[in-house]
């Protein structure tokens, strides 16, 4: 089997819509669903909240060493501000919890186009390189409630600010197609997950949190332009 859908990949590159030697740089928005309570977390009754959908950018570059096969570097990020209400105050007060986090990482990227001479043709990608995630999150006491400490309702920290870096992996699958000679436009479903750990500490009640590596389903569109052989 496998040797059957290499010789029909093989004999398909003959009317490829890309090219040996050509370049394409790839522009890529959409969003990024948290799949675990690392890539965005808040505390609402003491227990952590995953997550929320945030906003995800890449910008690709690709070179075609073959009419199949691409490699090349991808610089994305992701963005997610979220409130909640819950339990805050130290005397069990309600408030208004605002989460941020994000993600940065830099990958080098192999891609694999399926049927390269369709004029929309699918593929599969994958990246591995470097990646950073960050979270944090404050809260204010709402309504007739107020920090037991002090009676006040200034907005405070939840928790000292969680830096995750290490190790990043991406995989998926997309459909790219020409919308002019030298633009293409594409679809792409992909699975991200930066690896590492640390632990923080409460700012308002004692103990501590374990995080450990961010993973995110990324749903994006893409624009990009061809250029080269």
């Amino acid at each position: 089997i496998a040797l059957t859908a290499f010789a029909l990949l093989w004999q398909s590159s003959a009317n490829a819509q890309i090219n040996a030697g050509t370049q394409i740089v790839n522009f890529h928005i959409g969003g990024a669903l948290a799949q675990n309570k690392t890539a965005i977390t808040t505390w609402i009754a003491q227990e952590p909240k995953a997550a929320v959908t945030g906003v995800q950018l890449d910008g690709q570059y690709l070179y075609s060493i073959s009419p199949v096969l691409g490699i090349g570097g991808a610089l994305s990020s992701s963005s997610r501000t979220k409130r909640y209400e819950g339990l805050v105050t130290g005397g069990g007060g309600k408030g208004t919890i605002i989460n941020r986090s994000s993600t940065v990482k830099a990958e080098a990227i192999v891609r694999c186009i399926l049927l390269p001479s369709k004029k929309v043709y699918p593929y599969i990608i994958g990246g591995v390189g470097f990646g950073k995630a960050s979270v944090s999150a404050k809260a204010e006491p709402t309504d007739d409630d107020f920090w037991t400490d002090t009676g006040t309702q200034e907005s405070r920290k939840i928790y000292d600010t969680a830096n995750i870096s290490g190790v990043s992996y991406s995989f998926g699958v997309g459909l790219e197609g020409s919308i002019s000679r030298s633009a293409v436009a594409g679809l792409a479903v992909r699975w991200a997950t930066i690896t590492g750990k640390t632990t923080v500490n409460h700012t308002i009640n004692t103990g501590s949190w374990k995080f450990a590596n961010s993973e995110n389903l990324l749903l994006t569109a893409s624009i990009g332009w061809r250029f080269g052989k």
